[in-house]
């Protein structure tokens, strides 16, 4: 119950943080990723500031939430999520975070548990 009460507040403090950034906003930044400038400098800083925020909740999790795989880089995560708001355009009205937390949990899930 506990992590529950957490992960609440940290979903309210991240939304009261930039709540108006939607996953238009943020395809709209990534319009020229791979290249180098101001707007892909806000989108990876905000795709890389999620990906923080999603590795923290799993953390707390102990693990239940994903399972990244050794060897993931910086430049793949970037561009999978880059991907992911291209593939969702009916999802990009949605928070820009939940969606970068949609693609993380989809890409790597963990095996399930047998009982």
């Amino acid at each position: 119950m506990r992590n529950l009460v957490i992960v609440a507040i940290l979903c309210l403090t991240a939304s009261v943080a930039r709540a108006d950034m939607t996953g238009n906003d943020l395809k709209e930044y990534c319009q020229s990723y791979p290249q180098h400038n101001e707007k892909t400098a806000v989108c990876m800083g905000y795709i890389f500031g999620s990906l923080d925020m999603t590795r923290g909740l799993n953390k707390m999790f102990n693990g239940a939430l994903l399972c990244e795989p050794p060897g993931v880089t910086g430049d793949q995560l970037i561009a999978m999520a880059v991907k992911y708001l291209s593939d969702h355009p009916e999802q990009l009205h949605f928070s820009a975070a939940s969606l970068i937390l949609n693609m993380y949990t989809a890409a790597f899930p963990c095996p399930k548990k047998s009982n």
